[in-house]
């Protein structure tokens, strides 16, 4: 199988969390007091007490559950002071969280696998994201270059991706190789950027997600598949949340009525009868526009943290050697208490 990568962002990005494994080696050591306790282990909280989390998030419309279940107060129906904030990344997120920043990110699951094999001490706690699965309009198709008409002809082609490594570029790769199509370059491009890139001829074929890919084919392009369908029950893992060990230890409670919450909301944001109070709560924590929440078809949210769909987006990061070793997930999936 051939593979060019045409920028080393990817092999940084693993390189920092390998230093701030260690770094978050040497914290992990240090005993540190849970909230309210001058020391030993924390105390279990009365259903009364609010317990408080600080969970980073993008500003993106997988967030949409997050979004919704914070501006309908719902974290308060669970007695949770959810600080936000807001990150550009999840794996610069999860880095940030491993030297304590925050107690919670959303992430890429790349992100979390990443981490994971880098040493960090991190968990998957639920779930965030699915595609849609066959027979639906999915958030996320391969978009191709206007003449082409066929997977075939992106045979030694450049394709696009908005991060080297992450879970777009792999999931890509592995349905153009079901179809035959190994021979591709690889070129990191932001998503603003790419619908540019496939009219000026720059890349052939990129991964994306919704509202890009509308716009890409209203400027000539067209959908020739979706990836993330490979996926055991053709859904994927697309994204999680995922926490530390050090705040599993102390806040357990916290984020177990996290997820909670985060399944009550994933269930209302589904709903067809909650469409407007969703556009509502990702228009008010995004710079999307009313047009194009509108018009955008949504991911599935579902807190399902399935070992085996985390497994398969972890072997597809070997195959395709953003990862040297193989990597077993199963302790990172945190067991729901």
């Amino acid at each position: 199988m051939k593979l060019t990568v045409l920028r080393t962002r990817g092999l940084a990005v693993l390189a920092g969390f390998s230093a701030l494994a260690f770094a978050a080696s040497a914290c992990a050591a240090e005993d540190k007091p849970a909230a309210g306790q001058s020391g030993g282990s924390p105390s279990e909280p009365t259903a009364e007490e609010v317990l408080e989390l600080t969970v980073a998030v993008m500003p993106i419309a997988d967030c949409g559950a997050y979004f919704y279940a914070e501006d309908t107060g719902l974290f308060d129906d669970y007695n949770l002071k959810i600080v936000s904030e807001s990150a550009t990344g999840g794996s610069a997120a999860i880095a940030a969280m491993a030297a304590g920043d925050y107690d919670v990110v959303y992430s890429g699951t790349d992100g979390s696998i990443k981490a994971f094999a880098n040493g960090l001490p991190v968990k998957v706690v639920s779930g965030a994201n699915f595609n849609q699965a066959a027979g639906q309009a999915d958030a996320t198709g391969l978009v191709v270059a206007a003449g082409i008409a066929d997977v075939s002809q992106l045979a030694g082609a450049t394709i696009g991706t908005n991060a080297l490594g992450n879970i777009n570029q792999v999931f890509a790769q592995e349905f153009l190789a079901s179809q035959g199509v190994e021979d591709v370059q690889v070129v990191e491009i932001p998503f603003p950027e790419q619908v540019a890139a496939l009219e000026a001829g720059q890349i052939k074929a990129t991964l994306l997600p919704e509202p890009f890919a509308s716009q890409a084919v209203a400027a000539g392009g067209a959908i020739l598949g979706y990836p993330y369908r490979v996926g055991q029950d053709s859904k994927s893992a697309v994204g999680v949340y995922v926490s530390t060990d050090q705040v599993l230890a102390e806040k357990s409670e916290a984020v177990n009525r996290f997820v909670e919450a985060m399944t009550a909301a994933s269930a209302a944001a589904n709903d067809p009868a909650n469409h407007d109070a969703v556009v509502k709560a990702i228009l008010a924590h995004t710079q999307l526009s009313d047009e194009v929440v509108e018009s955008m078809v949504f991911v599935e949210y579902s807190t399902d943290a399935d070992t085996a769909r985390i497994q398969a987006v972890a072997d597809l990061l070997t195959k395709f050697g953003v990862l040297p070793d193989s990597v077993d997930v199963t302790d990172l999936v945190a067991p729901r208490s």
